[in-house]
């Protein structure tokens, strides 16, 4: 297994948290057209659904959670819910709710979230709702970068970053992750450098449209590793402190103030 560099290890201390589809081009009308002798079936009519219920209170307050690193909360809350969200007009809700519970079993050990985050894509595709769909490719595309298949990952959270709905942002922090993923090959040297301008300007923009301070704690926690790796001691420690003070106004857990506090050492 590819063993990930010591800057994506420090990355992925944060919450342990390819490219866009080509449209094929559209002739002109007056283009002649190829014909198909063998066509493929067409793909079977969405049944009607019902209009969705609205969302609980308690996914609201689990995204709030798994910001802050509180994994536990986000199970406690959405663990007993997803149980009775069975109804064709509980789709959404069960949907954002699997994704949710994906992100947090998957944040320590990986493989915990793809059960979750599968069945999350299946309520996506049965439902067609866009924020759905942005949750569910979030937390497979979160799921592969945890077992290192950060190609793959890129083309989720592509799509997810794409999509409209709350989870942007959080996508965002993850695609950094699968930039960086691509940047080093498996003797953890740095092949591709491109990948860390891009990663760069990922959580950049997550610090600019973020809402939480937990996520501009995560975001200065990105901002700090990178200064780490281009060995820039003041970035470093600037963004090192911000993530702490951020992390502490969120009361954010132990767990996510780990890392702005091992990238200030030498400050």
């Amino acid at each position: 297994m590819k063993r990930l560099s010591t800057l994506a290890l420090i990355v992925l201390l944060i919450e342990i948290s390819g490219c866009k589809d080509t449209p094929s081009p559209i002739p002109p009308d007056d283009a002649p057209t190829a014909k198909n002798e063998h066509p493929l079936p067409e793909a079977p009519a969405r049944p009607t659904l019902p209009p969705q219920d609205p969302d609980p209170d308690a996914l609201h307050v689990a995204k709030l959670d798994f910001e802050r690193g509180d994994f536990p909360a986000v199970a406690a809350a959405l663990g007993p819910l997803v149980t009775s969200l069975t109804g064709d007009t509980q789709i959404r809700a069960h949907g954002i709710a699997m994704a949710l519970l994906s992100l947090s079993a998957g944040a320590e050990i990986a493989e915990m979230g793809k059960e979750n985050s599968e069945i999350a894509l299946t309520d996506a595709a049965r439902l067609g709702d866009p924020e759905v769909q942005q949750y569910a490719r979030l937390a497979h595309g979160a799921y592969l970068v945890g077992v290192m298949e950060a190609t793959e990952a890129e083309s989720d959270l592509t799509v997810a970053v794409n999509l409209e709905g709350t989870a942007q942002n959080l996508a965002r922090l993850y695609l950094a992750r699968a930039l960086l993923g691509q940047a080093f090959d498996e003797e953890n040297k740095l092949v591709n450098p491109g990948m860390l301008g891009k990663a760069k300007a990922q959580y950049e923009t997550v610090l600019e449209h973020a809402a939480t301070e937990a996520m501009q704690g995560r975001a200065e926690t990105g901002l700090a590793a990178l200064a780490k790796h281009r060995k820039d001691r003041a970035a470093r420690c600037s963004s090192a402190a911000s993530a702490t003070r951020h992390f502490l106004a969120a009361e954010a857990s132990e767990y996510l103030k780990e890392a702005p506090q091992i990238l200030a050492k030498g400050c």
